[in-house]
Order: structure tokens, then sequence, then C-alpha cells
């Protein structure tokens, strides 16, 4: 029996695609950030969203996630879940590998037939905070339908779609069945935090002057300071944040507006089109236009 409450192999793929009355789920055991600029010295975690729900669950090391603005601190086997087209991102260490499970259901939660769970499953994605840590009990209970899922996958057992469907609704109704046993509680540090504070004010304000001066000054404390805590905190510049902020915001107007792209550049804090067409292709790896059309071929 292993000693952790879920099994992981860097690299291992559980995909079940197939369009069916089951649902379209899609589970991934990944292992990396995504380098939106290629460089593996560097990871800039681009804010972004998903037309889809997500949990993210971190293996083996602490790591910080940032959902809309607030940032949470997770521990090994906390589950993260997140609505679909929440803004977010995960931050470590630049220089070390995030080992993670991510589970991703691009459909609805429950086949009609087990439809009276919808609303119940539903509900882990609406919870504030959307964090669930548990002890070793009751987390070895919640992860046995993914487990099941892994260990058949490893013997080279096919795992039907409908088969996937039963067991990830099994897996969201133990979360669920399990709310009141809920250990996460934002630290007193975490809840007040500055820095939760900032990037709030980052994504409500993307036209604003965001420089590290002018967002010092907002807040009243020190360029040097801010400069050093909010690489303590997320990991990464303030300038990198913002950056991907305006280009999480502009990828979602371009996915879910008809806005034009000049509108869009505007809206998102960006100067100019040469500008924002230069920070989106290295955030995104294509131009604007093209990841329009892009996500509306994916969308038909």
């Amino acid at each position: 029996m292993s000693t952790e409450p879920l099994l992981f192999r860097q690299g291992k793929t559980v995909d079940v695609r197939e369009k069916s009355e089951a649902g379209n789920f899609f589970f991934r055991f990944d292992w990396r950030l995504h380098y939106y600029d290629g460089d593996p010295s560097r990871i800039i975690a681009l804010q972004h969203f998903h037309d889809f729900y997500e949990v993210v669950v971190p293996v083996d090391q602490p790591c910080s996630f940032m959902i809309e603005g607030q940032m949470f601190q997770l521990q090994p086997f906390d589950m993260v879940c997140i609505n679909r087209g929440f803004l977010h991102t995960a931050s470590v260490s630049r220089h070390d590998v995030f080992n993670r499970l991510v589970i991703q259901s691009r459909t609805e939660l429950c086949p009609k037939w087990l439809s009276e769970n919808q609303k119940k499953i539903e509900s882990i994605f609406a919870v504030s905070p959307p964090v669930f840590r548990f002890d070793e009990p009751i987390a070895r209970e919640i992860f046995a339908p993914i487990n099941d899922l892994f260990i058949k996958s490893e013997r080279g057992i096919d795992i039907t779609p409908l088969y996937a469907c039963i067991k990830l609704s099994e897996f969201f109704c133990l979360i669920a069945e399990h709310l009141s046993d809920n250990l996460y509680r934002l630290s007193p540090r975490a809840a007040s935090s500055i820095i939760s504070e900032i990037t709030a004010f980052i994504n409500a304000n993307l036209c604003a002057d965001l420089s590290l001066h002018a967002c010092a000054k907002q807040f009243n404390i020190s360029a040097c300071y801010l400069s050093h805590l909010f690489r303590q905190e997320t990991g990464r510049t303030l300038s990198e944040f913002v950056q991907s902020a305006r280009v999480g915001a502009a990828s979602q107007l371009l996915v879910f507006t008809n806005k034009k792209i000049s509108e869009v550049l505007v809206e998102c804090g960006f100067s100019s089109f040469a500008q924002f067409n230069r920070t989106f292709l290295k955030y995104n790896g294509v131009a604007p236009r093209k990841y329009r059309e892009e996500m509306q071929k994916k969308g038909q």
C-alpha cells in the first residue's frame, strides 16, 4: 500500500475524450508548469482561465495558488477547485519541478442520470476558499476513485467514458460530503496579506498606471519593499504579474466577446497594438487574432 493518499507518476496521462452521454472528461497527471517563453530557467505562469472545471492537487511541495487575485498557500495533497472562467495561476520556486495532479472536466460534471448530484458537486467550486485539506483517512477515501483510474490505466485496462464519469462523480461527491471535515483555513497572514490586496487592485484596474512605483504609492509602502515582498510571495516580479493579468483578461475578452482587438487592448491597459501583440505572443504563443480564430474553431 502506498504511504501517500494519492498515486502519482510523473508524466502519467489518463485521457478520456470520447463524447458520450457520460460526458467528456480529461484527467492529466502532469509535472510541469507551462513555459510560455520557452526558457526553462524562467517560469512565468500566466494567469489563465478555462471553460471547464479544474482541480489541482500539489503532490510533493507547498506552493502558492492565486484565484481571481486572491492568494492561497497550499500543502501537498490539498485540493483547489477552480470554477469555469476564473483567472488563476500557481507560483513555485523557479528552480523546482511542480509535481501535481490536474483533473479537468470539459462538460457538465454529471450525466443526466446522475443529475441529482450536479448541485452538490457544483457547490465545491463555489465554496470560499475553494481549497480542501483533509486528514489522511479522509484524503485516502476521497482520492480512491482517482487512484482506481490510475491503477487501471497502469495495468492497460481500457477506461470507458462511462466508467470515468462515474469515478469522477464519486470523487467530487466525496469532497462535497466531507465539507465539514475541511481543515483548510486562511492564515491571518494570508487573509490580510497586502499582496492579495495589490493583486486584486491590479485585476480591477488594468487600465491604470500599474508600475512598481505607482502601486507602492497606492498602498503607502516603499517600492523596494514591495518589489521584494511581491517576488517572495508570488515567485515573480510585479511587472510579470501585471503583464500576465492583462493578457489573461484580454484572452477572456477575445474568446467571450465580439469586441475589436483595438478595443480589447485599450480595455486591458496596453498602450499600443505593437505592445499588445508582442506581450500576448510572449505569453500565449500566438498573436491575438490567431488566438481568437483558434478558440472559435474549438468552440464549434
